[in-house]
């Protein structure tokens, strides 16, 4: 049977309004519940609950499930944020810390725009998400990209839920991805604005921007390159899994010429130090600075934009000029497919462009090839030697 009691203040020595209960659950556990300020309601309520654990117990009724017990969103999130911060990354690893702020702020946007006070809110939720991205997307107009970013943020959330327990079913489960291509693309430098941003940038800058157009290492890894992980021996640069974005340890090969530049440079500085500017300038408007200093435009209409993430897109592009396979490609990138390599980052030049349909023009009307044919070969070959 069982017991109702009532507590009191022990400082006071005040009793408590509210009578409370103990119980025996399916499983036998001690479990204490409040009641009402009244005693009799208290013993009604406290026997109903007993007779249904009985039920259970005796597998009449079925064992609750964590998602029947109603849990507070704050707690949730505070929870979820936790486990990201410690495991939630790629492979086991923390989040990134700028990954971390853009989880808080989205799970803060979806918190207020559909009023979750319990993670029962979750549930049927897709209809309210669909219209606030609809609303996002073309009164706000905001890019399909930023949009989706923020979708993904509460997706997550729910499926951590969903693999809690907290959820029967993953609320999102039947939302469709939006479109998702950048609104503006990001160009690759010619050679041409290669060397004036070099000689235009600050003296002190000019180590970095060599050392992103060789690697295409991103602006959070170049953070993080200390002369410790200077590798003269095989020529390259170490890279750690707890700064890298796929979550694993690397090795990005770089010209001797750098790492002469690079060596020279650790002597004077002290080894747990990092190397360059970017720990401490924001790398957007840093490049910006330098670009308007060289003369060269920030964006082209029919090219894309340039900006910090742009030298790596020209690393990959500079690789692919340089007759690098797809494979030897996404492997300098350390990208997961050759696809994501060739398709988001490799540009194609239009002067490359021009020589390869000038190629299969002289092959169809060979009297109009800018070039004697030579015996033994075909003239789209001479044609690409001729202005390689």
């Amino acid at each position: 049977m069982p017991y109702t009691y009532q507590t009191k203040n022990k400082t006071t020595g005040k009793v408590h309004p509210r009578w409370r209960f103990q119980y025996r659950d399916y499983l036998g556990r001690k479990r204490t519940k409040a009641g009402t300020t009244s005693r009799r309601e208290t013993e009604t309520i406290a026997q109903a609950v007993q007779a249904q654990q009985l039920m259970i117990r005796n597998r009449i009724l079925a064992p609750p499930k964590a998602s029947d017990e109603i849990r507070n969103i704050d707690d949730l999130i505070a929870d979820y944020l936790a486990w990201g911060n410690t495991q939630g990354g790629r492979r086991g690893h923390p989040w990134a810390p700028e990954h971390a702020r853009k989880k808080v702020q989205g799970l803060k946007f979806w918190k207020a725009e559909l009023k979750l006070r319990t993670q029962v809110d979750l549930i049927d939720c897709q209809p309210r998400v669909e219209r606030v991205i609809h609303r996002l997307c073309n009164v706000d107009r905001r890019s399909g990209k930023a949009t989706w970013n923020k979708v993904e943020t509460l997706a997550a959330f729910g499926r951590w839920c969903l693999d809690r327990g907290y959820l029967d079913e993953d609320p999102l489960r039947r939302l469709k991805k939006i479109n998702t291509d950048p609104v503006r693309r990001r160009r690759a430098l010619t050679a041409d604005e290669i060397t004036k941003l070099l000689g235009a940038c600050l003296p002190e800058r000019t180590l970095l921007y060599e050392t992103a157009l060789c690697t295409g290492l991103r602006a959070n890894e170049l953070r993080h390159i200390t002369p410790a992980h200077l590798d003269d021996k095989r020529c390259g640069i170490r890279l750690e899994a707890a700064w890298t974005k796929n979550r694993m340890d690397g090795f990005q090969p770089i010209p001797r010429w750098l790492m002469n530049k690079l060596l020279a440079e650790a002597q004077a500085m002290d080894h747990s130090a990092g190397f360059f500017m970017v720990q401490k300038t924001h790398p957007a408007r840093m490049i910006q600075d330098d670009l308007k200093r060289a003369g060269i435009p920030l964006e082209i209409p029919t090219e894309g934009k340039v900006d910090f993430h742009s030298l790596r897109v020209t690393f990959c592009t500079l690789l692919d000029d340089r007759g690098a396979s797809a494979k030897e490609n996404q492997e300098l990138a350390r990208h997961s497919t050759p696809a994501l390599t060739m398709n988001i980052y490799v540009r194609t030049r239009v002067d490359s462009v021009r020589s390869v349909v000038d190629a299969v023009g002289a092959i169809v009307n060979p009297e109009t090839a800018p070039y004697p044919r030579l015996t033994g070969e075909t003239p789209h070959l001479t044609l690409l030697r001729n202005t390689a």
